[in-house]
């Protein structure tokens, strides 16, 4: 794992906001000046992509002279609730949450809105919540996926897609968009496949390591495994390589097909790895999204957003090819900007 990134420091923590931002003023609505201003920014977690988006969004932001606060949502609800309500108490100048359960968010969403403080959503919403939003939407990208996977096993390994989707049931950036889109994609290729599982699985290794060791035990006919986040999906990997499976030939896959998302550095060793049946990756583009998410709240700060109107600006990603020297280049623009990024060395492989 020669370019592995670890839990890195881009002021991603649990930060105190104590009493300076209580006592600042803030500007009137329909203000256009975000110099010296202060936005906190609960994020979904900290695995490679939020890391990358925070750090674009923070050098976005501080272009404009404003300081984005990132805290650590540590995927968890309770934990996110609490944050929002010690920003709510401090009164910063903004607030920003991805949440990590949109099903379980309909309260902290309510509550900063009821604040006044200018606030946007990333990620996911709850439902019959109107704010302006930056969801990911995937679906027309893990659809092509989905058919690449379906006509490798069909017409490579001569078999019937017997499939393994790590699901996030609640969130319908995972669900709705990546799962559904990967599984109509196979489906639009091989219309017999089979559901072998789809369920949620929290996007840490080592719950998707233990999850897909008990799938290995129980339901081991499969032949194409994906999962909604990068660490889901190398947990998920892992699991699958210590069994002897995941496995591929000069990248010919033996046993099962698999195909990532978020095309973290982990992701990528499985993706170049010849005897690894990773075959494509999914990356978000963090380099684009961090900026437009920023552009969001500006417009939502100086009033050209109402703050309860129903607007999206929507988040994507790319496919990526078993090619170090292409996906370097890709890799390098939107992850290059975290301190302990590594540029990939293509002669390793």
């Amino acid at each position: 794992m020669r370019h592995r990134l670890g839990v890195v420091s881009v002021a991603v923590s649990v930060v105190s906001l104590g009493g300076v931002m209580a006592a600042q003023a803030q500007e009137p609505a329909g203000s256009s000046d975000l110099s010296g201003k202060r936005i906190t920014y609960v994020m979904w977690g900290i695995d490679n992509y939020q890391q990358a988006h925070g750090a674009h969004l923070v050098n976005a932001a501080a272009a404009d002279g404003a300081e984005v606060i990132l805290v650590d949502g540590k995927v968890d609800s309770i934990i996110q609730d609490r944050a929002i309500s010690d920003a709510i108490a401090n009164q910063p100048d903004g607030i920003m949450l991805w949440p990590a359960d949109a099903g379980a968010a309909g309260g902290t969403v309510e509550a900063a809105l009821a604040s006044g403080i200018p606030f946007i959503l990333i990620g996911s919403r709850p439902a019959g919540v109107s704010v302006p939003y930056q969801p990911i939407k995937d679906y027309d990208v893990t659809f092509q996926a989905g058919q690449h996977a379906a006509e490798w096993v069909v017409n490579e390994m001569g078999q019937t897609p017997k499939v393994v989707l790590f699901d996030q049931l609640t969130q319908p950036y995972c669900h709705d968009d990546r799962m559904e889109g990967f599984w109509q994609g196979v489906l639009s290729i091989a219309p017999d496949a089979e559901l072998v599982f789809r369920d949620t699985v929290r996007s840490d290794i080592p719950t998707a390591l233990t999850k897909m060791e008990d799938l290995l035990q129980a339901t081991p006919d499969f032949n194409i495994f994906t999962a909604c986040g990068g660490d889901g999906f190398v947990g998920g990997m892992n699991a699958l390589v210590a069994a002897g499976r995941g496995l591929a030939v000069d990248k010919r896959p033996v046993t099962e097909y698999a195909f990532s998302i978020d095309g973290t550095p982990p992701e990528l060793d499985f993706l170049f790895a010849k005897d690894l049946s990773l075959m494509e990756t999914m990356t978000l583009t963090p380099k684009e999204n961090g900026p437009a998410t920023w552009q969001l709240f500006k417009d939502v700060y100086s009033g050209a957003i109402d703050q309860r109107a129903d607007v999206e600006v929507r988040m994507s990603g790319q496919l990526l090819p078993p090619d170090c020297e292409t996906v370097a280049e890709v890799f390098q623009g939107h992850y290059g900007v975290i301190p302990q990024f590594q540029p990939l060395d293509c002669a390793a492989y």
